[in-house]
């Protein structure tokens, strides 16, 4: 009888070890076209990014969703966003008296004439010539203006061009990715950034 419990000890000794390299081989051989797989992705993004990169956009309407939300001016609201020959268009409701600051109205009286004429608050319009320089977004100030009134583009607070360029970096997505822009277009409706 103890031969006979012993002979079962044995096979199941034996049943487990050959279970055990069973394993380990189907394993080494799934291992090999998995890794195989992987660095062939890996060959086709670097190929695919060598080729010409990756195009990203953003829609006037998601940069105006997106704007109430990153544009940190106190002084605006109802901002919109538009994107029309190759400019960023900004328009939002402005105090014109806190866009042009009592020391610039005694500066110049013209300005300070204006707002003395202007209902309290007024659409801007703000225009931002786009293009892509060292792999970043430049956002250029070329129009300012109040009910068509042109203004200095100094009044325009610097972190509106900041946020602006954040919206449209988040809103694309190329925030996220860490890439560099080669090129940014801005045509009906639609901002276009391709980066590598």
């Amino acid at each position: 009888m103890s031969f006979i419990m012993e002979r079962k000890k044995e096979s199941r000794f034996f049943y487990y070890f050959f279970l055990l390299i069973s394993v380990a081989g189907i394993i080494l051989l799934l291992r090999r076209p998995i890794g195989r797989a992987v660095t062939h992705i890996r060959e086709n993004q670097s190929t695919t990014a060598q080729r010409g990169g990756v195009t990203l956009s953003i829609t006037a309407q998601k940069a105006t969703e997106l704007a109430a939300e990153l544009i940190s001016a106190g002084f605006m609201s109802e901002p919109t966003i538009g994107f029309e020959n190759g400019e960023v268009r900004l328009e939002a409701t402005v105090s014109v008296s806190e866009l042009i600051p009592t020391r610039v109205q005694q500066s110049y009286p013209e300005l300070g004439m204006l707002v003395r004429m202007l209902p309290q608050n007024e659409r801007l319009g703000v225009g931002f010539e786009v293009s892509a320089e060292n792999g970043e977004l430049l956002l250029e100030l070329k129009r300012l203006s109040v009910r068509g009134y042109g203004l200095p583009l100094g009044l325009l607070p610097k972190e509106i061009r900041e946020d602006i360029g954040a919206l449209i970096l988040s809103g694309s997505g190329a925030d996220r990715l860490g890439l560099k822009i080669t090129s940014v277009t801005a045509e009906d409706g639609c901002l276009t950034l391709k980066a590598e």
